[in-house]
């Protein structure tokens, strides 16, 4: 069983990959959970970006426990945002600090090579991982790496047999209409992120 499995009736009404100011965003938890009650979400999955053995993730987690008693009609989630690292489907999260979270999101940016073989068998893997929830914004790798018809089919069945949710990434520099509603047809499962990073950029319902 895959952890966001605890949440699958929230997969439609959530928002599953929004930063914060402890990554890279402008805005507090706090700030984030207030604009996501106001903008009607059920869910929210803050995400932070995470290496080997992360010394601020602790902080977060902390932090997140804390505003979770704040916000009780809320789900509140603690995710990392982790990068594929090589062929293998390694990220730059720990297993440690991947079982800390109740959301891991692999993400496709790190893997220094142009190779498609090397690409699509790094993307194969990442899916296998068991840690990985979610695929996070498709269009990193597609924009790095084109695939014929035939390979598109075997990835998103891949997600399929592994239970990994394909993010619906509205942020507009990783928008993928036709990819997500092929991978819908096909019998995916997919999610809706924002990656906001700042309240004006959270998904609304």
């Amino acid at each position: 069983m895959k952890k966001w499995e605890e949440w699958k009736d929230f997969i439609d009404k959530g928002d599953w990959h929004v930063h914060t100011d402890f990554t890279q965003g402008e805005n507090t938890i706090t700030d984030m959970c207030e604009q996501a009650k106001a903008n009607r979400l059920k869910l929210i999955v803050f995400t932070k970006y995470v290496r080997k053995d992360d010394s601020t993730l602790s902080n977060f987690c902390i932090e997140i426990e804390k505003i979770r008693k704040k916000f009780s009609t809320l789900k509140i989630l603690i995710g990392c945002e982790a990068k594929v690292t090589d062929k293998k489907g390694n990220l730059t999260a720990s297993i440690k600090d991947m079982e800390k979270c109740d959301v891991v999101l692999g993400s496709f940016k790190g893997v220094p090579s142009r190779n498609k073989e090397t690409l699509l068998t790094a993307l194969k893997n990442m899916i296998k991982n068991p840690s990985v929830d979610i695929w996070a914004h498709p269009s990193s790798f597609f924009e790095r790496c084109a695939l014929t018809q035939k390979e598109i089919e075997e990835v998103i069945d891949l997600c399929i047999k592994n239970k990994v949710l394909i993010e619906n990434n509205i942020n507009h520099n990783y928008k993928m209409p036709r990819f997500i509603e092929f991978a819908k047809d096909m019998g995916a499962e997919i999610v809706t992120g924002s990656d906001a990073h700042n309240t004006a950029e959270l998904r609304k319902i």
